[in-house]
């Protein structure tokens, strides 16, 4: 059952990548029950090709662990 479970919340996520956006993906997340936020976000982040995850003109950096402050280096950056 729980081998079941995980493929069906990939094929979940698979297709929440390709017909959502982001933000949406994270308002599903979010809106989800307790037991299932930790594997949405799971599948999500084994279904994803490459990071940062591009989507149009965003790039999304996604961290997997709690912090209380993340920075990203860059030029645009001071």
């Amino acid at each position: 059952m729980k081998k079941y479970l995980i493929v069906v919340l990939i094929l979940i996520s698979v297709q929440i990548i390709s017909a959502q956006s982001f933000p949406k993906f994270l308002s599903r997340i979010n809106s989800a029950p307790e037991g299932l936020k930790a594997s949405l976000a799971d599948s999500f982040l084994k279904a994803v090709p490459a990071f940062p995850f591009l989507e149009d003109t965003l790039a999304h950096f996604i961290l997997k662990q709690n912090a209380r402050k993340v920075t990203v280096d860059s030029d645009f950056n001071n």
